[in-house]
């Protein structure tokens, strides 16, 4: 077998196998209902957090109480959080892909993955670069379903939340085999008081019994 360039793919007919039987989940996208209310913390005599929970969002004031006079910098930020829940998918196809990242294994039907990235291709554009990327990625893929390769040379962690993120896929922990049944995706906005901004997404992926068993954040721009 040679040896795995990049990350490790496996080629499965059957994903992480749960202990017992799950029913079959539809793919959906819940928002957080989060109660409205007002929070307030104080660290020390230099930092001061205002939370503002307000139906599925979050608002963080971060207060520099020294402002400039201890450092010439007023590090004073805020954050803003919108949260909400997707239900796990139970996955049923003849070929699977499987992703490991970090301790959980994330698992895709390659059909699906195929299409996904043959759509990317046909809405590419004129980004050259990009769609060089994809073609790539395209053949790779057709290789792995046919058998002539083993592995892929793009980062699990580039295809597991920026390219694939909106396809459905099972997820569980690579020790225990405890599979996730929602995940918890918050996208943020961070304001710094210099006027640049930053924003990304944090998802964790939880057990029937609101476990986590993996956490993942991606910080997708900064200005």
């Amino acid at each position: 077998m040679r040896i795995l360039t990049g990350i490790l793919i496996v080629l499965i007919f059957i994903g992480c196998k749960s202990h017992e039987d799950d029913d079959k989940v539809q793919h959906e996208v819940k928002k957080e209902a989060i109660s409205n209310r007002t929070d307030t913390k104080i660290f020390g005599d230099s930092l001061k957090v205002i939370y503002k929970y307000s139906g599925d969002t979050i608002f963080e004031d971060h207060i520099d109480l020294k402002g400039t006079s201890d450092d010439n910098y007023d590090s004073s930020f805020s954050i803003t959080t919108v949260w909400s829940t997707r239900e796990m998918d139970i996955i049923n196809c003849s070929q699977m892909l499987s992703l490991p990242q970090k301790n959980i294994i994330f698992s895709y039907c390659l059909s699906d993955l195929k299409r996904r990235i043959e759509d990317d291709i046909e809405n590419s554009g004129e980004e050259s670069w990009n769609l060089d990327r994809l073609n790539k990625l395209k053949k790779e893929l057709v290789q792995l379903e046919k058998g002539k390769r083993d592995s892929l040379t793009f980062k699990s962690h580039h295809l597991n939340f920026l390219v694939l993120k909106d396809l459905q896929f099972s997820a569980c922990d690579k020790v225990s085999k405890r599979k996730a049944s929602k995940m918890k995706v918050g996208k943020y906005l961070i304001k710094f008081s210099s006027g640049n901004s930053s924003g990304g997404t944090h998802y964790y992926l939880l057990t029937k019994e609101n476990d986590t068993i993996g956490e993942f954040e991606i910080r997708e721009w900064i200005t």
